[in-house]
């Protein structure tokens, strides 16, 4: 059985070809590695924040109810009533 040969176009065409490919294979990981590392990246910076301001708003509230008990514990017609 014999293997048909090709001719020089066409061996010039599929290893242009396969270099093409080659290359976009390799640039198509880079970008989806690079992309992802950026997208972790982003996603970190914005739980750190939401936890940074949910941190702010309960100190927020604390000291608000803090400030609303010693108003009432300081007022002495309602430490009477109590």
């Amino acid at each position: 059985m014999r293997v048909p040969r090709f001719g020089l176009t066409t061996r010039i065409f599929l290893s242009s070809a396969g270099t093409v490919l080659v290359v976009l294979g390799i640039t198509l990981a880079l970008t989806q590695m690079s992309a992802q590392k950026a997208a972790q990246t982003s996603i970190t910076r914005q739980l750190d924040a939401a936890v940074e301001r949910v941190q702010e708003l309960v100190t927020s509230e604390r000291a608000q109810l803090a400030g609303r008990t010693r108003a009432y514990a300081d007022n002495p017609l309602y430490r009477a009533n109590i």
